[in-house]
């Protein structure tokens, strides 16, 4: 969806690649770590990890 430019917000700073990849269980596991890594220090963890 983002890379073909259907995304409103996402769309003028398209094409995206995949740095970093997470799976998890169940959709509110991936929820509550995507909060995490949209917060400062998820920031940092992703900074130091790639």
């Amino acid at each position: 969806m983002h890379n073909k430019g259907k995304v409103v917000s996402t769309k003028p700073r398209k094409p995206f690649k995949l740095v970093y990849y997470e799976a998890c269980l169940n959709k509110e596991k991936a929820i509550s770590r995507e909060k995490y890594l949209k917060s400062g220090f998820g920031k940092n963890f992703l900074r130091n990890r790639i």
